[in-house]
C-alpha cells in the first residue's frame, strides 16, 4: 500500500522568530517547535545538552529492581550477556552497557542478533545457545518488551531475564515474564502486574517477581500512566 507523508502545518512567523533568536536553520526551528520548544533558551539546552541536565536515574520505572539483580549477579560472578538490537540505538545501548559492566569487573558478553536470520527481539534458538555457553543472566536492550514467548523460553533454560526497552507493548498488552523490567512508560500497570503475580508489594524491588509465578498478563484493562517521568514511548 502506498504511503504518503502528511506534513503538520506550522506557524511561519514563529518559525522565523525562533530561527533568528536561536541561530538555527528553518528546518531545525520547525522541528523544535514541533517538540514544544518555543524559545531560544530552551533550544540551547536541548541542542547542547549537558550531563548535568539529565533526569535522575531513579525516575526510570524499574531501574532499582534491575540494578539490584545486576549487582547480585556481579557479586556472584555469574555470566551476564547483553542481548542487543541491530539498529543504531540498540548497538549503542549494547556497547555502553557492556563497557560499564566491564568497568565494574563483570563477567559479561554480548549478543547482537542477525537481522535476516534471527529477526527483531529475543530469539529462542539464540537464548538456547547463550545458555549452553554458560550465560546466567540476559539483559535485553532496545528490545524484549514484546518477547513474551521467548521470555518463557529463557525461564525454562534457567536464564534470569532483565528487560530494558523503550517501545510500546504488544497489541494484546501481554508482558514478558522477566525477573525485572525497565520500561519508559506505563509503570503503574507493571506495578499492578507484579502485585497480582506475587500477592505482595516490595517497594525496594517492585518490578521483580519469581519467574515461576510471573506468567503473561494483559495490562490493557489496568490503570495506565503514559509518559512516565516525562518520557514518551517510541514507535517501531
Amino acid at each position: 500500500m502506498e504511503r504518503r507523508w502528511r506534513i503538520r502545518p506550522h506557524d511561519e512567523a514563529r518559525i522565523t522568530a525562533l530561527e533568528r533568536a536561536a541561530g538555527v536553520s528553518p528546518v531545525v526551528a520547525k522541528l523544535l517547535l514541533a517538540r514544544g520548544i518555543c524559545n531560544p533558551q530552551q533550544a540551547g539546552i536541548f541542542l547542547d545538552a549537558q550531563l548535568t541536565g539529565l533526569r535522575e536515574p531513579d525516575l526510570l520505572p524499574g531501574l532499582t529492581a534491575a540494578v539490584d539483580r545486576l549487582h547480585a549477579a556481579l557479586q556472584q560472578k555469574r555470566r551476564i550477556v547483553v542481548y542487543g538490537d541491530y539498529d543504531a540505538d540498540g548497538m549503542t545501548a549494547t556497547g555502553l552497557l557492556v563497557c560499564c559492566l566491564r568497568l565494574l569487573g563483570a563477567n559479561v558478553g554480548y549478543h547482537v542478533p542477525n537481522r535476516l536470520e534471527e529477526g527483531y527481539g529475543l530469539n529462542d534458538e539464540s537464548l538456547g545457545k547463550l545458555a549452553s555457553q554458560g550465560a546466567s543472566v540476559v539483559v535485553s536492550v532496545d528490545c524484549g518488551i514484546g518477547s513474551v514467548a521467548a521470555a518463557e523460553t529463557a525461564r525454562q533454560l534457567g536464564l534470569e531475564l532483565i528487560v530494558t526497552d523503550h517501545h510500546e507493548l504488544r497489541d494484546d498488552g501481554l508482558l514478558p515474564a522477566a525477573a525485572a523490567m525497565l520500561m519508559l512508560w506505563a509503570p503503574i500497570s507493571v506495578l499492578l502486574r507484579t502485585c497480582l503475580a506475587t500477592e505482595k508489594l516490595r517497594w525496594n524491588s517492585w518490578l521483580s517477581c519469581p519467574s515461576s509465578s510471573c506468567g503473561p498478563l494483559s495490562v490493557r484493562a489496568l490503570p495506565w500512566w503514559n509518559g512516565a517521568a516525562g518520557y514518551r514511548p517510541a514507535d517501531r
